[in-house]
């Protein structure tokens, strides 16, 4: 990018840096810019995410992940984080007891969405149907 042609010489070069530390030193070199500069990086940095994020991330496109037993790990040989899953928190809008099973619970949970989802949970061996009312639970 034009932008990068004429920056100035930082201390170390930029393909010394660990890649855990790479966002951490950009932010670092455009919170120094002006805010004119600022939105020119940005948009540049847009364009190559348009364009398919550049040579290196071609590279990493090609690369499969490792597989190791049932984990998936990334490039760095790292467990894949959760960020994938849809984790919510909703609250319990009404609980009957499973109409089939002794040891079930039929829970209508809001979490946000148009229509409050259906859940069926083994907790009334457990937790009282009083008490599951009203509660604050997590969703997967």
């Amino acid at each position: 990018p034009d932008l990068l042609k004429n920056r100035p010489k930082s201390d170390a070069p930029a393909s010394s840096i660990p890649d855990e530390m790479v966002p951490q030193r950009i932010f670092e070199t455009v919170a120094k810019l002006s805010p004119s500069y600022q939105r020119q990086v940005l948009a540049q940095a847009e364009q190559l995410l348009q364009s398919g994020g550049g040579a290196a991330a071609q590279a990493d496109k090609k690369q499969k992940p490792k597989v190791q037993g049932t984990k998936v790990l990334d490039r760095s040989g790292n467990v894949e984080p959760v960020t994938r899953l849809d984790i919510r928190v909703g609250k319990i809008v009404s609980c009957e007891k499973h109409p089939d099973a002794d040891a079930l619970y039929l829970e209508q949970i809001d979490v946000g969405e148009a229509e409050p989802r259906q859940v069926i949970s083994g907790l009334a061996n457990f937790i009282p149907l009083e008490e599951m009312e009203g509660r604050m639970v997590t969703v997967l």
